[in-house]
């Protein structure tokens, strides 16, 4: 894969990515939900919210593919950067 594409890729998942964090936020207000064990909400990890996404990968190459999974991994850790950054206790 040329280097634009892949640079496209990054910057087109980079912006998915950024745009379900947003999404996944409540309002201040608003209360997280029964769901959420004592441990979670006393943590802070209650307010995350956990996004599924199922993309249509078909037209993607087998390399593109391969770049995807790679940012997806990225994605992980900085995830788990976050959470530790940002829960107490985590």
């Amino acid at each position: 894969m040329n280097h634009t594409r892949w640079l496209a890729a990054a910057s087109a998942l980079s912006i998915l990515t950024l745009a379900a964090c947003q999404q996944g936020q409540a309002p201040a207000n608003e209360t997280a939900g029964s769901e959420a064990a004592p441990a979670e909400t006393a943590d802070g990890l209650s307010k995350l919210a956990r996004i599924e996404m199922n993309p249509d990968v078909s037209y993607l190459s087998a390399e593109e593919k391969e770049v995807v999974n790679l940012l997806i991994q990225a994605a992980g850790y900085m995830s788990e950067i976050y959470k530790r950054q940002n829960t107490p206790n985590y």
